[in-house]
Formats: structure tokens, C-alpha cells, sequence
């Protein structure tokens, strides 16, 4: 069982670097400029005042004084760019460990080894999860030193909150990608369909507060219970948490019946 489960992340190991060093450059390039932004506090302020609401909407992504360490980081990174960073490699992860390795031949040999199919998709799930944890604590380290570097007044340990909501939604959209990658043993749709649910969700979150219709359907996003209370601000909530948890097991139940069900392409 241990030997699934780590190889599962020593076949990734090189991609896990790369997106690790990718992570790192993008913190520190983003903690770099809020100098900058501090000190046209009051004229960027004014700027953002006077934009059409769904522009001033986007840029403060769910309010709050943009100049401000928590608004600048929610805004420039936890509501924009990670959100989107964490969707692309826990899809390309969790579409690579089932339907991947099938389609390059390897999972017939491990399916015919005397390790049960439900313990194989557990373990990759549960690698899913380890990967999305080094990220977020590259993440994490990286923020840590880049808010004491450039004098950024965020909190710690909403810091810490705001990169474990991430893995959450991280894991969430691995776990679909395993799922329908159990379920169809196709690589490509392992990636485009959560891909485009993501995508879609991630749409519907973002532009809700400017549209009635949307607002209706704003709770279905995974991407709502990852952002609603702005973890970078005021902490992990718990209920969101539990519901971005919630979600990943039940995919993962999934995974586990449709590949257990499923005769493996030859």
C-alpha cells in the first residue's frame, strides 16, 4: 500500500518541483509590488472608486480597501491567481494518476498485484492530498517571508487559513478528475471535463455579485465556500471547510465504485 501511495509522487516528483519553483517566483513577484501599491494608497484608492462596478467588483474581489495587506493579497492572489494555479495542477495530478498511468500501460500491473482497486484510488487520492499540501506550504513559507520582507500587515495565521482553503479546493477538484478519470480511463476528459467545470464555477463566483441569476447558483461552486469569508482577512471558517471536505470524500466515493466496476482498457 505505502509503495502505491509513493510512487504515485515519485513519478511526479520533477513536475512537483517546477510548480513549486512557479509558486515561489509568483508569491515573491506579487509581495515585491505592494510597496508600491502602498504608496499610491490614496490615489489608487480614488481610481478603484471611480470604475464601473463589475471592473471595481473584479479588482477587490469581494471588497475591502485594496491598498491594505489582507485586501492587496485576497485581491492580487487567494481570489484571482492561486485559485486558478491550484485548478490546473490538481486536475492535471489527479487526470495523470488513474487514467494517465492507464493509458501508458502501467496500471493493468499494479490492478493485477493482490492490493484491492478501492486501496489503489484511495491511496491516489490520498497523494492528490500530499501534493496539494507541498504546494500550499510553499505557498505558505514563501508568504511568510515575503510579508516580513516587504512589511506587509497581514496576520499569520490567516495567512496559514487562506493556503490550507486552497488545498481544500485543491483536493476538491483533484478528487473529479480521479473520479471521471476511474470512471472512463481517459486521460482527456479526465482534464477537460473538471477543467471546464472548474472554469465554469470559478465564472459563476466571481461574477454573482453583479448578476441576480448567477447569485442563485453561487453556492454550487466549489470556489464560493473557498472565498465566501475571505480566509486572508478574518481565518478558516470551518463550515466552508467542512463542505470543500465534504464534497472531495463523496467524489472520492465515486472514483472508488466507478473504477472498482470498470474493466481497464488493454
Amino acid at each position: 500500500m505505502a509503495s502505491i501511495f509513493v510512487k504515485a509522487l515519485r513519478d511526479r516528483r520533477r513536475v512537483l518541483i517546477w510548480w513549486a519553483l512557479g509558486m515561489i517566483a509568483t508569491a515573491l513577484m506579487l509581495a515585491s509590488f505592494y510597496p508600491t501599491i502602498r504608496e499610491t494608497g490614496e490615489d489608487l484608492n480614488a481610481y478603484i472608486e471611480n470604475l464601473p462596478e463589475a471592473l471595481r467588483a473584479i479588482v477587490l474581489s469581494g471588497g475591502g480597501d485594496f491598498t491594505s495587506g489582507p485586501g492587496y493579497l485576497n485581491s492580487e492572489l487567494f481570489s484571482f491567481m492561486l485559485p486558478l494555479i491550484v485548478l490546473v495542477f490538481s486536475v492535471g495530478m489527479g487526470a495523470a494518476v488513474v487514467a494517465g498511468e492507464e493509458r501508458e500501460g502501467r496500471l493493468e500491473l499494479m490492478v493485477s498485484s493482490p492490493v484491492t482497486r478501492r486501496r489503489i484510488v484511495l491511496q491516489k487520492l490520498a497523494a492528490i492530498l500530499v501534493g496539494m499540501i507541498g504546494l500550499g506550504i510553499v505557498l505558505w513559507a514563501t508568504l511568510a517571508v515575503g510579508v516580513e520582507v516587504w512589511d506587509i500587515p497581514v496576520d499569520h495565521a490567516n495567512l496559514v487559513a487562506a493556503c490550507a482553503m486552497a488545498v481544500f479546493l485543491g483536493w476538491v477538484f483533484g478528487a473529479l478528475a480521479l473520479a471521471v478519470g476511474a470512471a472512463t480511463g481517459r486521460r482527456g476528459m479526465a482534464i477537460g471535463i473538471p477543467a471546464a467545470v472548474g472554469v465554469a464555477t470559478y465564472l459563476v463566483n466571481g461574477l454573482a455579485p453583479l448578476s441576480d441569476a448567477l447569485e442563485f447558483w453561487r453556492p454550487l461552486s466549489p470556489f464560493y465556500y473557498y472565498a465566501a469569508d475571505q480566509p486572508i482577512r478574518s481565518g478558516i471558517d470551518l463550515g466552508d471547510a467542512g463542505i470543500l471536505l465534504a464534497l472531495t470524500v463523496i467524489l472520492g466515493v465515486a472514483a472508488v465504485l466507478a473504477f472498482d466496476r470498470r474493466d481497464l482498457a488493454t
